[in-house]
């Protein structure tokens, strides 16, 4: 811990460093002002790393209904493990006057991507008319001739002005 000193007369201030008068450009202070400073600006590179890095969404309730206005986009997050060649894909249509697909990636729940390591299918709509509509994803197995879902999720939304 540092205090200034106020010494009478011409001399510089001085700073107490543990338990010495030491002068305000003295070695012994200039290096504890640097470690003071070096460990101050990684603590802030920490919260910049931390600010910026994605963060996992968490799964879709589909038990919630969804309640959107015209114009509003909503994300269905699923759970998945696409390097298993298991995927989400819509089933028994969508009301296409009530909703639009606008885009559907995968998010990664590790914080380096991992080959058979998890993740979200995001699916992302707009809600452009009233009215209420459901999105029925099935979760196919990773084969040309699956015509069934493995599991089915269903999610309601319903649209206002």
């Amino acid at each position: 811990m540092y205090s200034l000193v106020r010494i009478w007369g011409r001399c510089p201030p001085k700073v107490l460093v543990e338990g010495r008068a030491v002068g305000v450009g003295s070695p012994l202070h200039t290096r504890r002002s640097n470690m003071k400073t070096k460990i101050t600006s990684l603590f802030i590179l920490f919260l910049l790393l931390t600010a910026c890095t994605r963060g996992t969404a968490a799964p879709t309730d589909p038990q919630v209904v969804l309640e959107k206005n015209i114009g509003d986009e909503f994300r269905l997050v699923l759970e998945t493990n696409p390097s298993t060649g298991y995927q989400w894909k819509i089933v028994d249509g969508m009301d296409g006057k009530v909703l639009e697909l606008v885009e559907q990636y995968y998010q990664s729940t590790n914080e380096v991507t991992l080959v058979g390591g998890g993740a979200v299918e995001i699916w992302i709509f707009r809600a452009i008319g009233v009215g209420e509509a459901t999105v029925t994803l099935g979760y196919f197995p990773p084969s040309y001739t699956a015509t069934e879902p493995e599991k089915t999720e269903t999610f309601t939304v319903i649209v206002d002005e």
